[in-house]
């Protein structure tokens, strides 16, 4: 049973377009800011996009990543990747602007414009140019697996 004084789930939703300014700074909407919380992570995806986690689903992701044996580990390249390009203990400024590191903005090839999507429990900040790219891969997906299927899927 839920306690009646916790507060509710408020998923991160929406789709945003947001301007990275000359410091490397991107201004987070209060809305999605306020259910981001206070400190948060920042790290790659393999999706080619920036993930951005609140602190509880973000140790959600460590768990999954530091499950199985050391060797197991090791074998997966997505604990080198999330963990390899994370930074954490991230804040917002004053104005509601967060400092994207430059090495995520390269890796994620954002330069000013981007997109910020709400997925539920953690952001994505995404190149336009990028998004749409992947956005056309995922339909190409789609298609090709209800072609598969006799349009089933």
């Amino acid at each position: 049973m839920q306690d009646s004084n916790a507060p509710a789930f408020k998923p991160l939703i929406g789709t945003d377009e947001a301007n990275i300014d000359a410091k490397g700074r991107l201004l987070i909407r209060e809305k999605k800011r306020l259910r981001l919380g206070k400190t948060f992570v920042m790290a790659y995806a393999e999706t080619g996009c920036i993930a951005v986690y609140p602190e509880d689903t973000w140790q959600s992701v460590v768990a999954e990543l530091m499950s199985g044996s050391v060797r197991e580990r090791q074998a997966r390249p997505e604990n080198r990747l999330v963990f390899g390009s994370a930074e954490d203990d991230l804040t917002c400024d004053t104005e509601g602007r967060v400092m994207i590191p430059r090495r995520l903005r390269e890796q994620a090839r954002i330069g000013k414009s981007v997109i910020v999507l709400g997925c539920g429990d953690y952001l994505e900040i995404w190149d336009p140019v990028q998004y749409g790219v992947h956005e056309r891969l995922q339909e190409s997906k789609r298609l090709a697996a209800q072609m598969s299927t006799g349009g089933q899927a």
